[in-house]
């Protein structure tokens, strides 16, 4: 995960490396082009909106290549031709049947019903700074009013136009983006807090040319498939539920069932084999009946018989109420295993017992949302 002038000093090495700037912008362009293909089921019409430098170049040649595959495409050029960069402007004359619309007409165009629709923005790259001016601002308007008009999905092509690749700053006309497509890298503006709402899904796109020990340090790393694949071994063929962890959850209160059967689907869908789910037993007919099959559910009547039960990890407070208070903090502490301190259990720790996290028996992970954060740590 870099920075944009951590990137742009990469780039520099590959091209002093021997790289060639219209090669690179090809193989981008064909990756871009496969990631769309990946998010989008059948071929349907394309608006690429382009700006005058390389990261138009990358529209142009993804564009291109979409047509090639079926699409109808529309080239939206935010700037006059004689403006572009030379390479830009040799990708716009090699993309052959696309058509070319003007920014005004876009103020008036929707796209055809039923048909699939993809926006890609490719107005500004990386190393753009500073508050979007007119035409690029015209055009993220153009982008998030067709977006929010329609079902067409937005292609953020290296970074949604208006947000800093170093910061994760905004500008108010930001492209809201469903796909960002980072070039090479994961950039650290797109995983800052607040970013997602603009970068929607990342998906980085690999670059042969360059080579992050390059820049001759580790450079930090932004989880993705690749890196997270190692974690999740394979399963030997006679492996069985009970070799698999047991999990403990102890969630769900009177008008709260949805949070314990949420959390219950979680740890399965994590590859827990045995999910025990503790409720009060005034609630255990209705979560019983909707919890999911492989999980067996507990009704209790003391909270503190979950402590005799046996389990390699526990998960403690979704919707848990804060009726046992003194028996959670008791849960909390004495759990000998791993635990995940969640909802309700966060709020009973926040009235004034968090030193109570200094004795605990086993390691404990906490999992605030903005609001129970400010009531962990209100200064």
């Amino acid at each position: 995960m870099l920075t944009p002038s951590e990137m742009q000093d990469l780039e520099r090495r590959a091209f002093a490396a021997g790289a060639d700037a219209e090669s690179l912008m090809e193989e981008v362009g064909r990756e871009m082009a496969d990631a769309v293909s990946q998010f989008c089921r059948a071929p349907g019409i394309c608006l690429a909106f382009f700006g005058k430098g390389h990261n138009g170049g990358d529209a142009l040649v993804t564009a291109r290549l979409l047509s090639q595959r079926g699409w109808r495409v529309v080239l939206v050029p935010a700037f006059p031709k004689g403006d572009w960069a030379p390479l830009t402007l040799k990708k716009w004359e090699q993309a052959g049947r696309c058509e070319t619309m003007s920014g005004a007409a876009v103020e008036q165009w929707r796209p055809p019903p039923a048909t699939s629709c993809a926006l890609l923005d490719g107005l500004l790259g990386i190393g753009a700074a500073g508050s979007l001016k007119d035409p690029v601002a015209a055009a993220c308007r153009q982008i998030n009013h067709l977006k929010n008009n329609s079902a067409a999905k937005v292609f953020a092509l290296d970074i949604p136009t208006g947000l800093d690749g170093a910061s994760g700053h905004a500008d108010a006309d930001t492209v809201v983006a469903d796909v960002t497509l980072s070039v090479g890298f994961a950039k650290r503006g797109l995983v800052a807090d607040g970013a997602e709402r603009f970068v929607g899904r990342l998906a980085v796109v690999p670059v042969k040319a360059f080579n992050a020990a390059a820049l001759g340090r580790d450079a930090l790393e932004c989880a993705n498939p690749t890196t997270l694949a190692p974690l999740w071994k394979r399963r030997p063929a006679g492996m069985h539920k009970g070799d698999c962890g047991r999990v403990v959850l102890v969630a769900g209160s009177v008008g709260m069932i949805g949070a314990a059967i949420l959390a219950a689907h979680g740890a399965l869908r994590g590859g827990a084999g045995l999910v025990t789910l503790c409720v009060d037993e005034k609630i255990y007919p209705l979560v019983a009946a909707s919890a999911p099959p492989e999980c067996m559910v507990r009704p209790y009547r003391c909270l503190q018989e979950v402590l005799s039960l046996r389990a390699d990890a526990m998960g403690i407070g979704p919707g848990l109420g804060r009726e046992n208070s003194e028996t959670v903090l008791e849960l909390i502490r004495d759990f000998e295993g791993p635990a995940v301190v969640d909802a309700d259990a966060l709020n009973i720790l926040s009235e004034g017992r968090l030193s109570l996290l200094e004795s605990c028996r086993g390691p404990r992970l906490l999992t605030p949302h903005p609001g129970e954060m400010k009531r962990l740590a209100p200064e």
